[in-house]
């Protein structure tokens, strides 16, 4: 099921804007049997931070906890917030939210990716309500919410 530009903002209720600026696809795949939600967005060095994160995050509620963690640095409370997975490491801080690819050498003073901390709590939101959609074995093999 290929989705439209229309449909993609009420779909996953996000900021259309956003969606360009990162030009963020969120796509459902088939693989080995199973169904994976996965992010692609914009250029290489976008795709390999940014849209790895997300598809390492399969779980609402680990989404939730990011978000609570973001809130709680934005009220001022803590200064950054570091978290990643297997091959994204990112810093949160109050205007910015690095990336750095975890299988090269990391120099933390030269992020692969930066964006603002309300862009990226913006895709967090959108993503936690992706991940909050069924999905179901009767649709095609892949499809996708793309601008």
């Amino acid at each position: 099921m290929l989705f439209t530009n229309s449909h993609v903002i009420g779909f996953i209720n996000m900021n259309k804007y956003i969606i360009e600026k990162y030009r963020l696809k969120f796509v459902i795949v088939d693989l080995l049997g199973e169904r994976w939600k996965h992010c692609s967005a914009g250029d290489e060095n976008t795709q390999k931070t940014l849209g790895c994160f997300l598809s390492c995050w399969q779980k609402p509620n680990r989404v939730d906890g990011l978000l609570k963690e973001i809130e709680v640095l934005l009220d001022g409370e803590v200064t950054d917030v570091a978290t990643g997975c297997e091959s994204v490491l990112i810093d949160i801080y109050k205007d910015k939210t690095e990336f750095f690819d975890a299988f090269a050498d990391v120099d933390f003073s030269k992020p692969d990716f930066v964006i603002s901390t309300a862009d990226f709590k913006v895709i967090l939101e959108g993503w936690r309500g992706f991940l909050g959609t069924s999905v179901s074995k009767t649709y095609p093999m892949v499809y996708s919410v793309w601008v």
